[in-house]
């Protein structure tokens, strides 16, 4: 679980399930509203590889609930294939 402060305020969430073949699943993907500004997921997803690293994560998959969620993804990077949304992190 990682948790993402914004001037020592919670801003939000990440749970994830990693999986034995470096790839891991979101399980929860959670911004406050007053953070929804993309900023958080560019962060956490682009910004802090070592991470992603220090886990052995250098995949991240995620479904897509609803058109919102799609746009979500999409604009930070998810690209869709077999059914799931997917993100190469851990490098840089």
């Amino acid at each position: 679980m990682l948790v993402v402060l914004r001037d020592l305020v919670p801003a939000g969430v990440l749970i994830l399930a990693p999986r034995a073949d470096g790839s891991a699943e979101v399980r929860l993907d959670f911004v406050t509203p007053a953070y929804r500004d993309f900023r958080v997921g560019q962060y956490l997803f682009h910004g802090r590889p070592d991470l992603f690293r220090s886990l052995g994560i250098s995949r991240v998959e995620a479904d897509a609930g609803n058109a919102d969620h799609v746009r979500y993804l999409e604009r930070i990077g998810f690209r869709p294939g077999a059914g799931r949304y997917a993100l190469d992190v851990g490098s840089g």
